[in-house]
């Protein structure tokens, strides 16, 4: 008993390891070839803009459902399983991932609601750790506001 709970702490210390090390690995969005995983340029990606409205709102926090009334809010995705976020008042909206024929790209202009579908996850990353968003779709720009 002692010498199989010495070999699972072992192993659960060496997964943990591991485990940090995946953590730490970023990989490219699409591979078409086995040196894709070893090194890879990260393209600036186009993002799609959605209504010709102009905002300035700050960024809301995911985790914080109840106040994100009138802020900007950052997903991952654009699939309907965030479709809840349009009854919650939102000022704007942006994706890491998606297109203009995505779900939420088209809730989004239904709303009228401002939205980046498409963002990148470079332009993500940055956006969504803002304090504040100005958001100008007619002209495709972003100004970021701490």
């Amino acid at each position: 008993p002692a010498r199989t709970q010495s070999l699972f702490s072992h192993a659960l210390a060496t997964g943990q390891k591991h485990y940090q090390t995946t953590q730490s690995l970023q990989l490219p969005a699409v591979i078409t070839d086995n040196q894709d995983v070893w090194s890879y340029m990260q393209h600036e990606a186009s993002p799609n803009f959605i209504t010709q409205k102009h905002i300035i709102a700050p960024v809301g926090d995911l985790q914080q459902k109840h106040s994100l009334s009138g802020k900007i809010v950052c997903i991952p995705n654009a699939d309907p399983g965030y479709d809840w976020l349009f009854s919650h008042n939102i000022a704007g909206l942006v994706t890491a991932w998606g297109g203009t024929n995505s779900h939420m790209a088209i809730r989004a202009g239904e709303q009228g609601i401002p939205a980046i579908i498409g963002a990148g996850e470079k332009n993500f990353h940055l956006w969504s750790t803002m304090k504040k968003l100005e958001i100008d779709c007619l002209h495709q720009k972003v100004h970021c506001i701490q």
